[in-house]
């Protein structure tokens, strides 16, 4: 027995004798956050079968109410007098008193005294009551006061110590707590669940052994502790119906719905916040104690409150914690490869909520305006009937016709809902070059998910995309290398044919000087040396295109200085114009607007970026057809624009390395590498953000009299400065 409840005892003994008391009989408030009412807790000198049916009895009572100009309100004396009568004692032999504490303003006493009101005695005498009673009666009200106050902090101190032992999970942690409070409250088991780990119920006993139970109750959603009962049933055996204690410990979490795409910055700020009960203890009938109390009190419920709330951060912490080295551990161990497979990401998803039930990965590739889309793993049906058509319809073709470089870098996430409300498929999309992307596609049966869990999938997945972005560079670099030692060799080999008839032409006119004269009438030579100095100058365009295989060009790192831009135009006309010729390309100008007196760029690059344009246009045109370029001087920048004639473009990912279109005019088929638009996108993106390049298609064109595709971008005059801003005030 403590030290207070020894007290609390020798307190009512004293007042039983001092009045010569055969019976004493008390009750305490035992108030919740929903209902009030006093209950037995102590009992002296009645039988213990009458102390059974008093166990049972309680009456309604709010503290506020108790007193009546400083006597106890007859609406509650009845209740006490009822309690009595159904225990089978005669309530008219009592006398009843309320007491409570002066030292804190409650209720009104009848001295004008204020004091919280903590119980009711009912007192059997033939003797008149002293007056030293009320003392005693304060006496008694200190003792349970400081009982109650002496087992929570003694609670919450223990608790405290236990969490300085403890080194294990969440889930050892949580258990080991719940069994020392399951001690303090003297319950006779606890039951835990934590859902992100297993949907099952576990009781833990006294002896510390663990077994699988069916619990049901209705306040499962609560998010306080509270007060309930329920059904719980062991071993598949009958259910029962016991008092409970419940005490959720509520995580951040999110509201699950329909959402288009977003970047995953921007995830999930879009979904409703609230709190997710994801672990809840239960704490299981009390065992019979000392006095009467065989109900959970106000004094256990607060135990649980303060334990529980004092360690709510930390199991918090803990969890966070948890999933990220789970998390770590799995990026740790897994190859890059392996680490991008379904059946492994799952196996970590479940680590973070028993709720992932699947894992997809849609491989979805965009070419010549059709997706195809590859489902792994191939042994398992789509995430649900129709939904790759939905994706097809409803986001990948709209996506893909209007990718950019740029967005290669984010990661886009969306919400789907899972037929038959059984969920949400949480859709993770890894944009890629080349037309091809990558979805993974989480079945996930649940309608909230808990922050722990979200910032976990937020790491898994932006680490992923690191390492799908190196895979699929490495893959790339491997294979445009290729292309390009193919296209190089090809153009080497072609001029070094080209210099071997011309030397051999050479040497026979050096000795023979009708046969020089007959090589200059001879049209084969010039023709010869046209052809190998263009495949020379192909080689140095791929050579200098290759420099922007990998990597990004920086604004700092641009030489900006003067340049005239119709200046550089005609140069890089003049370079290809051989290419233009053999085609028989005939090339039409306009030029509007005034030039400005001064524009700056890194001219080598730019000039770069404009052979690659012009070169473009050129290898994709028909024969015999036209080449349309304009040059528009507005007020703080100029507009280029090359049209071309040739099948429409309705492909994305054009400005992805490695993407080649398709030429309708197959003869004479050039070689490619796929590098021109990237490299010319990335050169006019360094120079200034406004001139991102971009294009368009039309069903037929007036000038060229054909189907058409342009290319165009405006570029400010004064780039890399303050100016280079859109509405900037640069006069013309």
């Amino acid at each position: 027995m403590s030290e207070s409840q020894d007290l609390r005892e020798r307190a009512l003994l004293r007042i039983a004798s001092g009045i010569r008391a055969s019976q004493v009989v008390m009750w305490l408030v035992d108030d919740d956050e929903e209902t009030a009412h006093c209950r037995v807790s102590y009992a002296t000198g009645v039988p213990k079968t009458v102390q059974q049916r008093l166990a049972g009895q309680k009456f309604a009572c709010v503290p506020e109410e108790m007193l009546v100009d400083g006597w106890l309100n007859p609406e509650y004396a009845r209740g006490v007098t009822d309690a009595l009568d159904q225990a089978g004692l005669p309530a008219s032999e009592f006398r009843i008193y309320p007491f409570g504490i002066e030292l804190f303003p409650f209720v009104a006493g009848p001295d004008g005294k204020h004091r919280p009101l903590t119980g009711v005695v009912a007192i059997k005498t033939l003797h008149q009551v002293k007056k030293w009673i009320e003392r005693e009666l304060n006496v008694l009200a200190l003792s349970v006061a400081l009982d109650r106050d002496r087992r929570v902090v003694e609670a919450v101190n223990r608790t405290q110590q236990l969490l300085d032992q403890m080194v294990g999970n969440v889930d050892t942690t949580l258990t080991a707590v719940g069994s020392l409070v399951r001690d303090l409250i003297h319950a006779k088991s606890v039951v835990y669940k934590n859902r992100s780990a297993k949907s099952q119920w576990f009781e833990y006993t006294g002896d510390g052994r663990s077994q699988e139970v069916d619990v049901q109750y209705a306040n499962e959603s609560a998010l306080h502790v509270i007060n309930t009962s329920g059904h719980i049933a062991q071993n598949d055996g009958p259910q029962r119906r016991v008092e409970i204690l419940s005490v959720p410990l509520a995580q951040d979490a999110w509201s699950l719905h329909q959402q288009k795409f977003v970047p995953l910055s921007a995830f999930p700020n879009q979904l409703t916040k609230m709190k997710k009960n994801q672990v809840t203890l239960l704490f299981i009938e009390k065992r019979k104690a000392k006095y009467l109390q065989h109900r959970f009190t106000r004094t256990d419920i607060e135990i649980a409150r303060s334990v529980f709330g004092y360690i709510d951060h930390y199991a918090s912490a803990r969890i966070f914690e948890e999933n990220a080295s789970n998390v770590s551990n799995y990026l740790e161990l897994m190859s890059d490869e392996d680490a991008l497979q379904p059946e492994n990401i799952l196996t970590v998803l479940k680590t973070l909520s028993a709720s992932f039930s699947k894992v997809f990965l849609l491989v979805a590739e965009y070419e010549d305006d059709v997706i195809q889309i590859d489902t792994l793993p191939k042994n398992d049906d789509e995430p649900s009937p129709g939904y790759t058509e939905r994706l097809k319809s409803g986001y990948l073709r709209s996506f893909l016709q209007k990718l950019r470089p740029d967005q290669t870098e984010h990661i886009f996430v969306g919400i789907d809902p899972i037929p038959d409300d059984k969920g949400f498929n949480i859709e993770v999309h890894f944009p890629g070059g080349s037309g091809i992307s990558k979805i993974f596609v989480l079945s996930y049966e649940d309608k909230t998910i808990t922050a722990s869990v979200v910032q976990s999938l937020r790491h898994l997945f932006s680490e992923l995309h690191v390492r799908a972005k190196k895979l699929d560079n490495n893959n790339e670099r491997a294979t445009y290398l290729m292309q390009l030692r193919h296209a190089v060799v090809h153009h080497f080999s072609a001029a070094e044919t080209g210099m071997s008839v011309l030397r051999k032409l050479w040497e026979r006119g050096r000795k023979n000087r009708s046969r020089w004269n007959d090589l200059l009438a001879d049209p084969i030579a010039p023709t010869t040396l046209d052809r190998a100095t263009w495949s020379l100058s192909q080689s140095r365009l791929i050579l200098e295109n290759g420099r922007f295989l990998l990597g990004e060009i920086k604004p700092t790192s641009l030489n900006r200085k003067p340049y005239r831009v119709i200046e550089l135009i005609k140069e890089c006309l003049y370079t290809l114009d051989d290419q233009r010729q053999s085609k028989g390309i005939r090339i039409i100008s306009k030029i509007n607007g005034h030039p400005p007196p001064i524009m700056n760029a890194d001219e080598p690059l730019l000039r770069i970026a404009f052979v690659n344009l012009i070169d473009n246009a050129i290898k994709y045109s028909p024969h015999n057809a036209y080449l349309h370029w304009t040059l528009t001087y507005k007020s703080d920048s100029y507009r280029f624009e090359i049209t071309s004639a040739g099948n429409r473009i309705t492909k994305g990912g054009l400005f992805q390395v490695g993407v080649r279109g398709r030429q309708r005019d197959h003869l004479n088929q050039r070689h490619g590498t796929g590098l021109g638009l990237p490299v010319a996108y990335k050169i006019l993106k360094a120079h200034s953000d406004r001139a991102t390049l971009d294009f368009r298609s039309d069903a037929y064109d007036v000038a060229l009299e054909d189907s058409a595709n342009t290319f165009f971008f405006e570029m400010p005059y004064l780039t890399g400065t303050t100016r280079d801003q859109p509405n900037s005030s640069q006069p013309a």
